[in-house]
């Protein structure tokens, strides 16, 4: 063999071949390749995790731009989220929900029995004070007033005839019958004597016809009698007794005539405040009693009832752990559900002097001081309650005399 094909050879001896060395190289690629792509899986199912937590969170964390303009008391944009207003406010100590009551609720109901006649409201108007709103059939009450009047004026007369006194007339008739009786008694005694002479004489005269004599003549004297006590009451004029029992009287039958009125006065409701109705239950030709009888078909023992809404509040159930975190006047912030990125200022105006043992919670009321259209009573809305940035110059719920026994 030639020198040059030993060369040639040894050459082909030295190289590599091609394809055992690109087999493993594709063989652990592959590998590679699927081992990055599970992770990539596992990378963005993290992500997703974790964002679907931070949706879930009731209250977002602030942001740094928001944070940097809580600290230079620059206001932010509307639908700030809480920690923002929590930085503006002062610190949230804590927060609760509750729902949106009046401060006063006003249920009309009748004082009279009557069938309902006009009704001149309805559901949501605002009404003011002193506003008629509903009118009873008063026929009847128009009655009774007319009534009573007519029994005062007989009592007044009756009254003012006993102070006059007796009239002249009367005093001459009592004397005119003193008179009469005088005369009466003179005639029996003569007739008396007159049959007592025949007697005693011969006979003439029966005792019975005497004895009948004598009965007159006692008759007489007995008128007589009457007939001077008689005039000594009319000179002397009605006893004092009678004159006060005769005012009494008057007292009673103007009493009568007073009732009369406000009974009648009573079949018009009006409204006792300003306020919007929340509840209108009866309609024209329903029957109205002040008292239930009981039944579901009877007569209607409410009427109408309203509020000022201006004046609104959040009752709230604060647990007995917390309840060392509220004190009266505390500020407060308002959410309503219904408009979660609008809130309120507010302020504990009542805390409950008893907690709640079944449910281990003191009820507070927080009153909204800004309340606008939006705001309606029994919507549902989320209570912070607040850290005063000016300290806590109210006394802690704690050490109040009101609810000190827990």
């Amino acid at each position: 063999m030639s020198e040059h094909s030993q060369t040639n050879e040894k050459l082909q001896s030295l190289r590599i071949d091609r394809e055992r060395k690109m087999a493993p190289r594709k063989r652990g690629g592959w590998w590679m390749l699927a081992a990055g792509i599970l992770l990539g899986m596992a990378v963005m199912a993290a992500l997703q995790s974790g964002a679907a937590r931070n949706e879930s969170r009731p209250i977002a964390t602030p942001t740094k731009a928001a944070l940097e303009r809580a600290t230079q008391n620059q206001p932010a944009e509307s639908g700030m989220s809480a920690a923002t207003s929590e930085n503006q406010a002062g610190e949230i100590l804590l927060t609760s929900s509750g729902y949106v009551t009046p401060r006063q609720r006003i249920s009309l109901i009748p004082q009279v029995v009557g069938q309902v006649v006009w009704v001149g409201v309805e559901k949501g108007d605002r009404v003011s004070s002193g506003q008629v709103l509903v009118k009873l059939d008063d026929r009847d009450y128009q009655a009774r007033c007319r009534e009573a009047r007519a029994r005062r004026e007989a009592v007044e007369a009756r009254l003012r005839e006993l102070e006059t006194g007796s009239r002249p007339e009367e005093i001459a008739r009592a004397r005119a019958e003193v008179e009469q009786a005088k005369v009466a008694l003179d005639n029996a005694e003569r007739l008396l004597e007159r049959r007592r002479a025949l007697a005693e004489q011969g006979g003439v005269v029966s005792r019975e016809t005497l004895d009948d004599a004598r009965a007159a003549r006692d008759n007489a004297a007995a008128r007589l009698e009457v007939a001077r006590q008689t005039l000594a009451l009319v000179q002397a004029g009605p006893r004092q007794e009678q004159i006060d029992a005769a005012r009494a009287e008057l007292k009673a039958a103007q009493a009568a005539v007073e009732v009369a009125d406000l009974n009648l006065e009573d079949t018009v409701i009006r409204a006792p405040r300003d306020g919007t109705i929340l509840e209108k239950l009866i309609e024209p030709g329903e029957l109205v009693t002040p008292q239930s009888f009981g039944g579901t078909r009877g007569a209607r023992t409410e009427l109408l009832s309203l509020a000022d809404l201006s004046d609104l509040q959040v009752e709230v159930d604060i647990n007995e752990a917390d309840f060392a975190k509220v004190f009266m006047d505390q500020p407060a912030k308002v959410t309503l559900d219904a408009y979660p990125d609008k809130s309120y200022d507010g302020r504990v105006r009542e805390i409950a002097p008893e907690a709640n043992r079944t449910k281990a919670t003191v009820q507070i009321k927080v009153r909204i001081l800004n309340p606008d259209a939006l705001v309606m009573p029994e919507m549902s809305a989320r209570v912070d309650l607040l850290k005063s940035t000016a300290g806590k110059s109210a006394t802690p719920a704690t050490e109040q005399p009101t609810s000190a026994t827990l």
